[in-house]
């Protein structure tokens, strides 16, 4: 499953802060179709208790792909932040919905999936989840929900509620003396423990933290020691996109991973 596009960080030194500005947000409780927005003809509208105890979007299993499309978007440069619930139920088939974005007419580039549920979509539950896009230019893109069946023959029906998107910038110190510095987060994607080892060639003290797309920090390490392994467990944590950070008294070097169950 691809996961790339993910959060970019920008360069400035001494400095870590976000910000945050919402594009737009669906709760379809008013119309299947937002104004502006396209659908497949096999997508449905939910009429039964969605994520918040509203209505929701239903992708059908009728046919192996469904498409539901935003509008041309005008975006500024910087990195974004999709959050949505979805839920999955059905048969055996462990069908997921790919999310996809396009810049200006050129072509469709996926950033993130969801579903796939072993065994099938048995589990009703409604999932909070998110994707990161980053690094965009300035310009118009698309986002596109893409419903993509594993089997010839679509066998779960998708749910999706509460969509918005939110342009959040993160800026992180850096500076030259850690461009020897390496490190490394695995298994990416994770469910339960996350493993990161530094490689550093000074030997330094490092500090680690992880940080949600809210730009706040769930897990956090100090006194490490510049070579060698660590983990967190990260099994309570939501399923989504998270930054992985390790400072120390020259500046931070950043990554991200995926949390996927």
């Amino acid at each position: 499953m691809k996961k790339n596009l993910l959060l970019i960080i920008c360069i400035l030194l001494g400095l870590q802060t976000t910000r945050a500005q919402e594009i737009f947000r669906l709760d379809f409780n008013d119309a299947l179709v937002p104004e502006g927005w396209s659908v497949s003809e096999k997508a449905e509208w939910g009429h039964v208790i969605g994520e918040d105890g509203s209505d929701f979007f239903r992708f059908s299993s009728s046919y192996t792909f469904d498409l539901f499309d935003s509008p041309v978007l005008d975006l500024e440069e910087g990195n974004y932040v999709l959050y949505f619930s979805w839920n999955e139920t059905g048969d055996v088939n462990p069908d997921f919905v790919n999310v996809r974005v396009k810049k200006g007419n050129g072509s469709w580039e996926e950033v993130y999936d969801f579903g796939g549920l072993e065994g099938g979509g048995t589990n009703r539950e409604w999932r909070n989840d998110s994707a990161m896009i980053g690094n965009l230019e300035t310009a118009q893109y698309t986002l596109q929900f893409q419903y993509k069946s594993i089997a010839k023959y679509p066998s779960q029906y998708i749910g999706l509620d509460n969509v918005y998107l939110v342009k959040r910038d993160v800026v992180t110190g850096w500076h030259p003396n850690l461009e020897q510095v390496a490190f490394n987060v695995y298994p990416n994607p994770v469910s339960t423990r996350l493993n990161f080892t530094i490689s550093d060639v000074d030997n330094r003290n490092f500090e680690a933290k992880i940080i949600n797309v809210k730009g706040q920090v769930i897990r956090s390490m100090s006194a490490i020691n510049g070579n060698g392994q660590n983990s967190f467990d990260v099994s309570d944590l939501d399923i989504g996109t998270y930054l992985f950070e390790i400072i120390c008294d020259d500046g931070i070097k950043t990554e991200s991973f995926v949390i996927q169950r």
